[in-house]
């Protein structure tokens, strides 16, 4: 896939098929767009622009048709060890507010 059907791709996908929506989403002019779409402009000038807008694509997808458009999906395992971090430090908390309610009471 070239330059032009990544970003009709994205277009598509994510703008709702359309290169308005996609300009305002990503600050880039809507002629910018459109030159971007018949090839005359590369991707890379508004890659930045491009991941901000949309930071669920994958970078080497957007910028050379590499692997999938969208980026890989949070490891399950890495999810429930950070969801489990989490819940440490919630209780942790908790029971310091019941430390300061404690003391407010006295």
């Amino acid at each position: 896939m070239n330059e032009s059907e990544r970003i009709k791709f994205i277009i598509l996908a994510l703008a709702a098929g359309n290169q308005r929506t996609f300009a305002k989403d990503t600050g880039i002019h809507p002629s910018s767009v459109n030159k971007i779409v018949k090839g005359r402009f590369h991707i890379k000038k508004y890659f930045d622009r491009i991941m901000t807008a949309y930071p669920q694509l994958n970078p080497d997808w957007l910028l050379n048709g590499v692997g999938e458009p969208m980026a890989n999906k949070v490891n399950k395992e890495d999810l429930m060890a950070t969801l489990g971090e989490l819940g440490k430090k919630m209780d942790r908390i908790i029971e310091l507010l019941e430390k300061v309610a404690k003391i407010g009471q006295n």
